[in-house]
């Protein structure tokens, strides 16, 4: 679910559920916090941002940041995520940028999108 503040009883109501709910396009740690308050197991954030990504493994919570270059690819697998969004997958080279970028990392897995 992309997070907005109005779907929060969206999370809410999933949460009772046994569906595996995560907010994505996360800005923020608050707004990691305000979606996990409200039922989100998991968060996705457009880039690699640190203050979420932090925030979210201080609180055991499972990130995938979106990452484009090598090093940002860098940055995340030193933190220890292994699952990464290739975030714009098109205007990055599509299948081959993918390739291209991945392909040191054997150890990642990415989902382009």
């Amino acid at each position: 679910v992309i997070f907005r503040p109005s779907v929060l009883d969206s999370f809410r109501m999933m949460s009772k559920t046994r569906a595996f709910v995560g907010a994505g396009t996360v800005l923020t740690a608050d707004q990691a916090a305000m979606a996990v308050r409200a039922g989100a197991k998991f968060i996705v954030t457009l880039g690699l941002n640190m203050e979420v990504v932090d925030w979210c493994l201080d609180h055991a919570i499972p990130v995938i940041p979106g990452v484009q270059s090598p090093s940002e690819v860098e940055l995340a697998s030193r933190r220890g995520l292994t699952l990464l969004k290739f975030f714009p997958a098109e205007a990055n080279g599509g299948p081959a940028g993918l390739k291209a970028v991945s392909a040191p990392y054997p150890h990642l897995t990415f989902y382009p999108t």
